[in-house]
């Protein structure tokens, strides 16, 4: 998180919530694990190399790949939230991994170039200590 003159107050780093365990089929967060693994491939496929490293570098099918990882993402993203079920300890997706699923979708929406979305999502996230 930035002050209005770019320099950061906070830094977080969450990782992307996979989900485990063997009562549960967590399948479809491994798949867009996956799928976030192949979106930075490419991103940094696109900044790299002999030309200076910018948006055009991104080809066609870099662009049509990168989106159907994304949309795939926010869709089992978005899935795995209805299945969320407060303050139950037996359940599939459950407190630990809300937070995580949240700020997921708001990095996919920040990608997909939708702001609003990833803002909203972020507002439901409450960031808890651990010690």
């Amino acid at each position: 998180m930035n002050n209005k003159f770019g320099y950061p107050l906070k830094f977080f780093n969450i990782p992307f919530a996979r989900g485990r365990g063997k009562k549960f089929d967590y399948s479809d967060l491994s798949r867009s694990f996956e799928n976030v693994e192949r979106i930075t491939e490419i991103i940094q496929s696109a900044f790299s190399g002999p030309n200076p490293p910018k948006y055009e570098n991104y080809s066609g099918e870099m662009t049509n790949e990168l989106s159907n990882k994304i949309n795939d993402c926010i869709k089992i993203w978005e899935n795995a939230i209805k299945e969320y079920v407060p303050k139950k300890k037996r359940t599939k997706i459950g407190n630990k991994i809300i937070d995580h699923l949240y700020i997921n979708l708001a990095t996919a929406y920040f990608l997909n170039g939708e702001l609003n979305k990833a803002s909203e999502n972020l507002k439901k996230v409450k960031i808890k200590k651990v010690k």
